[in-house]
C-alpha cells in the first residue's frame, strides 16, 4: 500500500494445526489487528482565484485532497455574490461534492450567464464546508472573476431632424444608447446657429447630458423664443461631442427647425383724410405696417383726381413703395401745385393696391384736401370821362 494512503483498521489471523506430541488446545486461532495511524487528508480548492470570460458557458473549479483515502470524501460547496449577482451573472451553487475513494481530484461546475451590458469585471466566491473523511484545508474559498467582453454602447440623437413651432416654449431632443451599460454615460451637447439666431430665436445650449447606468434614453431641452416677426422657418443644430463610457454614434447632429406662426403684417395709409396748404410744394404721405416683418414689403400706389385737377393742382403720381425688412412704415412723396387762382378747396386721393408680403387693411386710401391760399380779387371802378 502506498505511503499516505488511509485505510480502515485491518486484521489477519494466525492458526495452529497439526501438533506433534501434543493436543490442539484453545484458542488455536489468534487475530492480529493492524491499527491505522495515518491522519485523514485535507480538502481544499486547487487555486484561490479563477477567471472566466463572460461568454464562457461554465467555469470548472478544481477541488483536491492532500492525499488519497480509502473513504469517499464529501464536501459542501456554496456560492456567494461578490460584485457578480446570482441569476444575472452566474447560476448559484449549493451542493455536495464527492471525491471517490482512491482519487484526489474533483471539480465544481458553475454556469456563467452572458449579457450585453458593458460593465466592470465581476466576481463571486465558492466556499467549502462540512468535509466528511477529510479536514478543511486552505484555500477553502476560491474567488471566480467573470471578465466582461461587451463593447461600450454608442450614443446618438434619435432623429437627425426635429421640428418645433415658434410659439412652443421649448423643444426636447432625444438622445439614445445602442444598449444599456452599467456605467453612467455623459455626452457634451452644444448648439450652433443656422438661419436661427441664439438669443433671438432660441436659447443657446452648451452642457453635458448624463444617461444613468441601466438606462438607454436621455433628452436635451432647448428654450424657443417667440417673436411677432413674419419670417421664414429657421433652424439651428445640436451636436453631441466627447462621450464618456460610450462611443459616438450616428447621427451625432440634429437639425432643429423652428416653424414660423406669425401672420403677414397689415399695410394701410396712416390717415384716411388730411389737409395740406396749396403752397406746401411736396408732401410726405405716411404708409404704416401693423408690425415689422422679416421680408421686404412692397405696395403699389396711385393718385386719383377729384375736384383737384391733375397737373393743375397736383402732379399725378403712381409707382411702388418698398418698405425694407424690419421697418414699420414708409412715405409717398406727393407734389402740390401752387396757382394764383382764388378758388374753393379741392380734393384728390392716393390709394394703395397689390401688396406683397403684407395684407391690405383700411384705410387703403387717403383723401387729400388742398386748402386754397389765394386772396379774393379786388373789385374797383376805373376812371370814366364824360
Amino acid at each position: 500500500r502506498g505511503l499516505g494512503d488511509v485505510y480502515k483498521r485491518q486484521d489477519f489471523t494466525l492458526s495452529s494445526s497439526n501438533p506433534q506430541f501434543a493436543t490442539l488446545g484453545e484458542p488455536s486461532v489468534s487475530t492480529v489487528t493492524i491499527t491505522d495511524d495515518d491522519a485523514p487528508p485535507s480538502v481544499s480548492f486547487a487555486d484561490a482565484a479563477f477567471t472566466v470570460g463572460e461568454s464562457g458557458a461554465t467555469v470548472s473549479v478544481a477541488v483536491e485532497l492532500s492525499a488519497a483515502t480509502s473513504f469517499d470524501v464529501t464536501i459542501d460547496v456554496a456560492s456567494a455574490d461578490g460584485t457578480a449577482a446570482a441569476g444575472a451573472d452566474y447560476t448559484a451553487v449549493a451542493s455536495t461534492l464527492t471525491i471517490p475513494a482512491g482519487e484526489i481530484l474533483g471539480s465544481v461546475s458553475v454556469p456563467i450567464l452572458d449579457d450585453l451590458l458593458d460593465e466592470n469585471d465581476e466576481d463571486f466566491t465558492l466556499n467549502l464546508s462540512n468535509p466528511q473523511f477529510a479536514t478543511l484545508g486552505e484555500p477553502s474559498v476560491s474567488t471566480v472573476t467573470i471578465t466582461d467582453d461587451d463593447a461600450p454602447p454608442s450614443v446618438s440623437v434619435v432623429d437627425a431632424a426635429v421640428t418645433v413651432g415658434e410659439s412652443e416654449a421649448s423643444v426636447s431632443v432625444a438622445v439614445e444608447l445602442s444598449a444599456a451599460t452599467s456605467f453612467d454615460v455623459t455626452i457634451d451637447v452644444a448648439s450652433a446657429d443656422g438661419t436661427a439666431t441664439a438669443g433671438v430665436d432660441y436659447t443657446a445650449v452648451a452642457s453635458p447630458l448624463t444617461i444613468p447606468a441601466g438606462e438607454t434614453l436621455g433628452s436635451v431641452s432647448v428654450p424657443i423664443l417667440d417673436d411677432l416677426l413674419d419670417e421664414n422657418d429657421e433652424d439651428f443644430t445640436l451636436s453631441l461631442i466627447n462621450p464618456q463610457s460610450a462611443t459616438l454614434g450616428d447621427p451625432s447632429v440634429t437639425t432643429v427647425t423652428i416653424t414660423d406662426d406669425d401672420l403677414p403684417p397689415e399695410i394701410s395709409m396712416a390717415e384716411s383724410a388730411i389737409t395740406v396748404e396749396e403752397d406746401v410744394d411736396v408732401y410726405s404721405l405716411a404708409v404704416d405696417l401693423s408690425e415689422a416683418s422679416a421680408f421686404e414689403i412692397s405696395v403699389d400706389y396711385a393718385t386719383v383726381f377729384d375736384t383737384a385737377a391733375t397737373d393743375e393742382d397736383f402732379v399725378a403720381a403712381s409707382g411702388t413703395l418698398v418698405i425694407p425688412a424690419g421697418d414699420t412704415g414708409g412715405t409717398i412723396q406727393i407734389t402740390i401745385l401752387e396757382d394764383g387762382l382764388d378758388e374753393h378747396d379741392e380734393e384728390f386721393s392716393v390709394g394703395l393696391s397689390h401688396a406683397q408680403s403684407a395684407v391690405l387693411a383700411e384705410p387703403t386710401s387717403t383723401a387729400i384736401t388742398i386748402l386754397d391760399n389765394d386772396p379774393s380779387p379786388e373789385l374797383f371802378f376805373g376812371c370814366l370821362l364824360y
